[in-house]
């Protein structure tokens, strides 16, 4: 069997994808992180939790942490404590960042058409058939 460089074509799709939203993240002053961080809580609302974050995107509790507090310093974001959970903060979305979150998920868009847009609906079909195998392959070997 042939073997596939997914990390080159992950890099790839990260690459493309900072390229995308660039524009948007600087004309509002957002990093790469608080970009993926206000967008991946205006994307998934059932996610609301900093943990969330941190397991669902694979990234470092500390960045996650860091980038938490300069998005509530940004006024873009507020976090209040759990009722359930003391220890725990729950994030919600401030009327400040709808614009940049409007903005922010047109970019999504174009990176997704840009991507994807040459594929017509049967090899979208079977990709999205290969990706849960190998999200399947992936979940069993952790």
């Amino acid at each position: 069997m042939k073997q596939i460089d997914s990390y080159y074509y992950f890099r790839l799709g990260l690459n493309l994808y900072e390229k995308v939203t660039t524009p948007v993240r600087e004309k509002y002053g957002l990093s790469y992180m608080e970009f993926v961080v206000l967008l991946f809580l205006a994307n998934n609302e059932k996610y609301k939790k900093a943990s969330d974050i941190v397991e669902i995107l694979g990234i470092a509790k500390s960045h996650v942490s860091a980038t938490v507090n300069t998005l509530v310093e940004k006024g873009l974001i507020q976090r209040t404590i759990d009722k359930d959970d003391k220890r725990s903060s729950i994030l919600e979305i401030n009327d400040s960042a709808k614009e940049i979150i409007e903005e922010g998920r047109k970019a999504q868009k174009e990176y997704h058409d840009l991507v994807f847009g040459s594929l017509i609906e049967e090899e979208m079909e079977e990709l999205e058939r290969l990706q849960k195998i190998i999200e399947k392959n992936i979940k069993e070997n952790l």
